[in-house]
C-alpha cells in the first residue's frame, strides 16, 4: 500500500511540475505558403513560421481563444516588429511596408483554442 501511495505521489509531482514547462497538448498545426493555422487543447511554448512578403501585402490574423494569453509578433530581422502584443479572440490585419522575409511568433500561456494567418498579396483577389 505505501508503494501505491509513493508512485502516486511521484506522478503527481511529475504532472504539476509539467504545468509550469513548455508542455503541448492536442496541438496540430497545419501550414502552407501563404497560411499557418494552429489549433491547441493546451499552448504553453512558442513556435515561429517565416513568410516572405511585399510591401503592400498584409497578414490576416483570426484568433478564437477561450482560455490562457497568446502573444503575437511579426518582425524582419534586425528590425522592430510591424506587430507585436497580446492577442483576444479576434480577426485583424497587419500591413506591410517593406518587403523582406517576416519571422511570425507565436507564443501561448496555458492558452486553448485556435489560430490562422494569412499572408495576403496586395495583387491578389479577395
Amino acid at each position: 500500500m505505501r508503494k501505491f501511495f509513493v508512485c502516486i505521489a511521484a506522478a503527481l509531482t511529475v504532472l504539476l511540475s509539467a504545468c509550469e514547462m513548455n508542455v503541448n497538448v492536442g496541438v496540430t498545426t497545419m501550414r502552407s505558403d501563404d497560411k499557418w493555422t494552429m489549433t491547441y487543447a493546451l499552448f504553453n511554448s512558442s513556435k515561429e513560421e517565416n513568410f516572405y512578403a511585399e510591401s503592400g501585402d498584409v497578414f490576416v490574423i483570426k484568433t478564437e481563444n477561450s482560455e490562457g494569453k497568446i502573444y503575437l509578433t511579426i518582425k524582419m530581422k534586425n528590425s522592430d516588429p510591424v506587430y507585436e502584443g497580446n492577442i483576444e479572440s479576434d480577426e485583424f490585419t497587419v500591413n506591410i511596408t517593406e518587403s523582406g522575409r517576416y519571422t511570425v511568433r507565436v507564443e501561448g500561456e496555458k492558452a486553448k483554442g485556435k489560430f490562422e494567418i494569412e499572408k495576403r498579396s496586395k495583387n491578389a483577389e479577395n
